[in-house]
C-alpha cells in the first residue's frame, strides 16, 4: 500500500478501506465520516430523501421543491433550486428602477453652458459639464493660456503673417488653431497626453469627424515643434498653398 495511505476500518460494514493519512487525522474525531465510500453514498442517498435536518423549500422560478440546511434558507440565493433557476430570474431584475440600488437622478446645471442634466447621486459632487465640449470651452476660457509647444507654433504662425484663431469651437470639438478663411485646422499633440489609450481611440474619431464637415487637419507632434519646426512649417505653407 502506498505509505501516503493507511488501512481504515468503516465503522458500517466492517471492512477495512484504504485512507490517506491527512484525511484520517483530519477526521479522527468524527465517528461518522470513519466509514467506506460505499456506506457513505448509501447514508447520503437515505439523509438526502429523507430530508433529513433540512428544510423543506419551492423554487421561486420553476416550482420544483428543494432541500437546504436551515442556516442557509433565509439567504437570497436559496430562493432557486439551480444556477440555472436563479440565471433565469434574474434577466432583467436588476435593470433601471428593478435595481436594489437604484436610486432617483440629481438634476444638475452645466457651468458653462447652463443645460440642465441628469446625474446619478454618487457623481452628483464630482459631474460639472454637460459634455467634453463644454468641459474644454471652459478650461480655456477660465485659464486662457497655450500650452508651451502652441505658444511656440503661436510665435512661428504670426512671424509668417498667417491669420488664425486659437482653440476655436467646431461643431462639438475644440481644435488648437483654425486658419481664418480656410477650412485647415491645426492640432499639436502633447507628447504626454496624446499617447495615453484613450487619445489614441478619441484621436482618429475627432479627425474623422472633422474631416466629414470639410476641415483639412494638421496633427504636429510636440516634439517636431521643438526638434524640427522647418518641417512643421513647410506642411502648412504647403496645404495652404494648395488651398
Amino acid at each position: 500500500m502506498n505509505k501516503n495511505y493507511t488501512e481504515q476500518m468503516c465503522n458500517k460494514c466492517k471492512n477495512v478501506f484504504p485512507a490517506t493519512k491527512e484525511y484520517f487525522f483530519a477526521r479522527k474525531q468524527d465517528d461518522l465520516m470513519k466509514i467506506c465510500k460505499s456506506c457513505a453514498k448509501i447514508y447520503t442517498d437515505k439523509y438526502r430523501k429523507s430530508g433529513g435536518t433540512r428544510i423543506k423549500l419551492m423554487c421561486q422560478q420553476c416550482g420544483n421543491e428543494f432541500y437546504c440546511p436551515p442556516s442557509t434558507a433565509n439567504k437570497p440565493n436559496k430562493k432557486y433550486c439551480s444556477i440555472e433557476c436563479r440565471a433565469k430570474a434574474s434577466i432583467g431584475m436588476n435593470i433601471g428602477e428593478k435595481s436594489p440600488r437604484w436610486k432617483e437622478k440629481v438634476i444638475k446645471k452645466c457651468e458653462n453652458c447652463g443645460k440642465e442634466m441628469e446625474v446619478i447621486p454618487s457623481l452628483a459632487g464630482r459631474r460639472r459639464f454637460c459634455s467634453r465640449h463644454c468641459l474644454g470651452v471652459w478650461i480655456y476660457e477660465k485659464n486662457g493660456v497655450l500650452t508651451e509647444p502652441e505658444k511656440v507654433l503661436n510665435y512661428v504662425l504670426l512671424s509668417h503673417g498667417i491669420e488664425f484663431e486659437t482653440h476655436k469651437t467646431i461643431g462639438t470639438y475644440n481644435v488648437d488653431f483654425a486658419i481664418k478663411n480656410t477650412n485647415i485646422v491645426i492640432e499639436v499633440d502633447g507628447y504626454y497626453w496624446h499617447s495615453l489609450k484613450k487619445h489614441k481611440i478619441s484621436d482618429p474619431l475627432k479627425d474623422k469627424a472633422l474631416f466629414d464637415m470639410g476641415y483639412k487637419i494638421i496633427r504636429i507632434p510636440e516634439m517636431d515643434i521643438y526638434n524640427d519646426m522647418r518641417k512643421c512649417v513647410l506642411k502648412i505653407l504647403k496645404l495652404l498653398e494648395g488651398d
